[in-house]
C-alpha cells in the first residue's frame, strides 16, 4: 500500500532522473557544439589559406599582364578598359565608400575573374571585381571571388548573381561580399532630373586635332591620371605613369606615344 512517503520518494526519484537526463543532454549538446565549432574553425582556416593563395596568384598575373602591355599600346588598352560600362562609377564608388584608390586591371581576359572586370589597388593587390557572371564562377574563380568584394551596376544585377549562384550551389560558407553602385554616382533619374535646355553658346576656337599622334617639336603635354589632369613633359626613359596612361598634346590634340613624365609645375 502506497503512503504519502512512497509518493514523495517516487517523485524525488523521478525528478532526480529527469535532472540527470537534462544534464547529460546538455553535455552532449555542448560536445556537439564544440565539435562543430572546431570543424568550422578548421574550414575557415583552410578557406582563408585558399583565398589568400588565389589572391596572390591573381596579383602575380596582374603584374605579368602589366609587363606585357607597356608603352603606348598598354596605355591605349588601359584607356579602353576604363571606358567599359560601370568601371568609372566603380572607381568612384570605392573611393567614396571605402576610401580606396583603384584602377582597372590589365588581366581582364583571365578566367580567374569570372567574366568580371578586376579593380586593382595602388599596391597592385586586387581590391574588387565588377560584374562577374554567375555561370563562370567556378574553380579558381570561385576561390578568388569568395574572398573579394563584388560590385554590380544595379541592385537587380546583384540579386540575379546571388540567386543564380545559390541555384548552382556555388556560394561561400560565409556568403558573398556584394555591393551595388549607388544611383548618385550616375545622377538622379526621373522627370525631375531632366535638365532645362542650355542657352546656346558661341563656339570658342580650340586646338586643331591632327587625328594622329603628336609630332610637335615642343609638345605641351597633359595626362589624365585617375580622372585628374596633370601637366607632363617628354622623358628619355619610360616611367611607371607613361606605361599605364596616355598623354596628349594641348597644341595639336594628338596622342603622345613617346615616354613622358609628370612635370614639377
Amino acid at each position: 500500500m502506497w503512503t504519502a512517503l512512497h509518493y514523495i520518494r517516487a517523485e524525488e526519484a523521478y525528478l532526480w532522473g529527469e535532472e540527470e537526463r537534462q544534464r547529460q543532454a546538455a553535455e552532449q549538446r555542448a560536445r556537439f557544439e564544440e565539435k562543430a565549432a572546431r570543424r568550422r574553425a578548421d574550414v575557415d582556416r583552410k578557406n582563408a589559406a585558399s583565398r589568400r593563395a588565389a589572391l596572390e596568384r591573381a596579383a602575380a598575373g596582374e603584374v605579368q599582364a602589366r609587363r606585357d602591355n607597356l608603352g603606348a599600346a598598354g596605355a591605349r588598352l588601359h584607356d579602353r578598359l576604363m571606358r567599359r560600362p560601370g568601371v568609372q562609377r566603380a572607381v568612384e564608388h570605392l573611393s567614396r565608400e571605402h576610401h580606396l584608390t583603384v584602377t582597372v586591371g590589365m588581366s581582364t581576359t583571365e578566367t580567374r575573374w569570372g567574366g568580371g572586370t578586376p579593380l586593382i589597388g595602388p599596391d597592385g593587390t586586387p581590391a574588387a571585381v565588377l560584374s562577374p557572371a554567375a555561370g563562370l564562377v567556378r574553380g579558381e574563380a570561385f576561390r578568388l571571388l569568395a574572398g573579394m568584394l563584388l560590385l554590380f551596376e544595379t541592385a537587380g544585377e546583384q540579386q540575379r548573381f546571388d540567386r543564380n549562384t545559390r541555384r548552382r550551389r556555388k556560394v561561400p560558407i560565409d556568403g558573398w561580399r556584394m555591393e551595388h553602385l549607388s544611383e548618385a554616382a550616375s545622377g538622379p533619374k526621373g522627370p525631375a532630373a531632366v535638365p532645362a535646355a542650355p542657352a546656346p553658346r558661341r563656339a570658342r576656337p580650340g586646338p586643331q586635332t591632327s587625328g594622329g599622334p603628336c609630332s610637335c617639336a615642343k609638345p605641351e603635354l597633359t595626362a589624365i591620371i585617375m580622372g585628374q589632369p596633370h601637366r607632363a613633359e617628354p622623358s628619355e626613359q619610360m616611367t611607371p605613369a607613361s606605361a599605364v596612361y596616355t598623354a596628349s598634346c594641348r597644341a595639336c590634340g594628338g596622342a603622345y606615344e613617346k615616354p613622358w613624365r609628370r612635370s614639377a609645375t
